[in-house]
């Protein structure tokens, strides 16, 4: 492979050669009579557009190579060898400037497809063709006579420019505009061509100029067609016009030679460039639809249009989501949609006025295979239709299809509910016989369906066991570490101290903690229900208080931290008393969001549960704080009260 790249290297610059001298020797042999100097000089275009199109380490050398050419069709036309090498150089030295502007950094062949591609070929075309003037009219004017510079510059240096703006766009990228099946329509334009040409030729003849008329048929071909077709077009169109550049159809009876081929120049120039100018507008129109219906195609949502005709509706899907969801080709909106959804679809359509420049709104359906979407409807607005077309109205439906993503929502919602009875069935369902002249109720209330708070009560003997705790955190996370707090906590209470229990709980969950970068707060009661003794262990929580008929209250204060904090931290156990009437309130600092404007929110709950009549009264009253305004956390709450 790489022995063959010098080759197609060499074989580019023969080709180019060939090419050149081929169309250089012509244009200034066979220039009009009377005139000194070629006018159409298409080998310059060729010159650039072959070096463009070349790779970037052979182009040097092409461009070296073709300006030896140029020096040799201009002695080969009969030039003095001073002067052919003198204009053969600076043609050579053109097209190096202009290649270098077009060129730039790019390694892929340039294009025409916008305006500022066209703006791009006249700058190069104008900066080459002024360093050719200069270099040649100096030349000219030592080597010929200073009076020969004015009529070379009229006639030779046009010429640069018209077979540089005119030829060298046959080599660039003019995108995928064709014919594409419009092959009738390019029989009619090019019939019109010829008969514009034989308009023109026989309007001449009786000394009327219509030259002009030629950019009709021209620029249909160039707007509906593009391409290198219309270039060529023009090409072989301007040929015949001027007649090789004796001026032919498009001269003026009367005038010098030179003045007739300066016209020739300019209508050519002219003509080029507008010609130019509609294919690259409509280059970036057609640009622009193929980005939008490429991103359509690719479009994850759904594009169909909807029609109504007479009442009766369909629809075809316009890209792959579309079809995927709704079938191929075109059916009636029934066969894609069931029942309910179809009417749906109409009433949509119904309420989206015609002139509506934005969405008709959103509405969720289902196809007859059963996938649910999320559609909206748009008009297709045609300014072009006529009164009789108003009973048929076109829409375009986009839609999303959000069956999976509502499956999953479901099966999430399903998995969130298991957790959430799992969660309930671990909380104690009843209060544990024997607990004579004593009261016990709980309640635990998540934000969602599976929280972090628990709460769980046993009864060994005369020692009544309460525990409640809080994991930081909401939802299946916090619901899963509280589960498994609350089942070590059970495990280990066996007679112990309530810091015994904690520090053992701590240690069966210490690693589920630790992965979870999360950590609980968590309180550990134990009652001696014949004396009213307490025994506690506090980590972190603090959200424990005994409150006494008249509404005062003890704080069972915490002096440990939350386990998953410290884990060499040693827990210790604190004392208190219940007596006759007191309530022992534990609850998680939900409850505390309903005062956000107390100094106290502690003495806010004891004032509610102060003097209640049972146990269940005091949960009630407390776990009710949920339901106001801007609670946002689990609530849980233990009552025992000493009758």
């Amino acid at each position: 492979m790489l022995a063959e790249r010098p080759r197609i290297g060499w074989l580019l610059i023969a080709v180019g050669a060939l090419a050149v001298f081929l169309a250089s020797v012509p244009a200034i042999i066979f220039r009009p009579a009377g005139i000194e100097w070629a006018i159409w000089w298409p080998a310059a275009g060729i010159a650039v557009g072959i070096a463009l199109r070349a790779p970037r380490r052979v182009a040097p050398w092409l461009i070296v190579v073709l300006t030896a050419v140029f020096v040799l069709s201009q002695l080969v036309a009969g030039r003095p060898a001073a002067l052919g090498v003198a204009l053969g150089f600076a043609a050579g030295l053109e097209v190096a400037v202009v290649y270098a502007i077009l060129r730039g950094t790019r390694d892929r062949p340039r294009r025409l497809v916008r305006v500022g591609d066209l703006l791009s070929l006249l700058i190069a075309t104008m900066v080459g063709a002024a360093v050719f003037a200069l270099i040649a009219a100096t030349a000219v004017a030592t080597l010929v006579a200073p009076d020969a510079v004015l009529d070379y510059l009229q006639s030779s240096v046009v010429a640069h420019v018209v077979g540089l703006i005119i030829v060298t766009p046959l080599f660039f990228d003019l995108g995928r505009a064709g014919v594409h099946g419009r092959w009738g329509e390019l029989v009619a334009q090019s019939l019109s061509l010829l008969g514009t040409l034989e308009l023109i030729a026989w309007a001449g003849d009786n000394g009327v100029p219509l030259a002009f008329l030629l950019l009709g048929p021209l620029v249909w071909g160039a707007a509906r067609f593009g391409g290198r077709l219309v270039i060529l077009q023009f090409l072989i169109v301007m040929v015949i016009a001027s007649e090789l550049g004796g001026g032919g159809v498009v001269a003026v009876d009367g005038l010098t030679p030179e003045t007739n081929a300066l016209i020739v120049q300019l209508f050519v120039l002219s003509s080029g460039i507008v010609l130019l100018a509609v294919l690259a507008v409509s280059g970036a129109q057609q640009r622009l639809l193929r980005l939008s219906t490429s991103a359509i195609d690719a479009s994850l949502t759904g594009f169909a249009e909807l029609r109504d005709r007479d009442g009766h509706w369909s629809l075809e899907a316009q890209n792959d989501a579309a079809r995927i969801a709704l079938g191929e080709g075109e059916r009636g909106l029934t066969d894609a949609f069931d029942a309910p959804s179809a009417l749906v679809i109409e009433a949509l359509a119904a309420r989206t006025p015609e002139e509506a420049e934005s969405l008709g709104g959103s509405e969720r359906v289902a196809t007859a295979s059963g996938r649910i979407l999320q559609a909206t409807i748009a008009p297709l607005l045609d300014p072009d239709r006529g009164a009789r077309d108003d009973i048929h109205r076109r829409f375009s439906l986009q839609f999303i299809d959000v069956t999976d993503s509502i499956a999953l929502a479901q099966a999430e919602e399903a998995d969130r509910r298991r957790a959430a009875d799992m969660q309930r069935a671990l909380l104690p369902d009843r209060v544990p016989a024997g607990l004579t002249g004593w009261q016990l109720a709980g309640a635990c209330r998540p934000s969602r369906e599976v929280g972090g708070d628990f709460y769980s009560w046993s009864l060994d003997g005369a020692t009544l066991a309460i525990t409640l705790g809080d994991v930081m955190g909401k939802g299946l996370g916090a619901g899963v570490m509280a589960a498994s707090l609350q089942t070590a906590a059970r495990l280990t209470n066996t007679g112990c101290a309530p810091s015994v229990v904690l520090a053992r709980s701590a240690a069966a969950v210490r690693d589920q903690l630790e992965r979870a970068s999360t950590f609980a707060t968590i309180v550990q009661v134990h009652v001696d229900i014949e004396t009213g003794r307490v025994q506690y262990a506090d980590a972190g929580h603090g959200l424990t208080i005994i409150v006494r008929p008249d509404g005062s209250f003890t704080r069972l204060a915490s002096v440990n931290l939350p386990l998953g904090v410290d884990d060499d931290e040693a827990l210790v156990d604190a004392e208190s008393t219940i007596a006759a009437g007191d309530v022992l309130l534990s609850l998680s600092d939900g409850a505390l969001d309903a005062f956000p404007e107390s100094a106290d929110p502690l003495a806010d709950v004891a004032a509610l549960v102060a003097g209640v009549a049972s146990a269940d009264a005091a949960v009630e009253a407390t776990i009710n704080l949920s339901t106001l305004p801007g609670i946002a956390d689990d609530i849980t709450v233990v009552a025992l009260l000493r009758g």
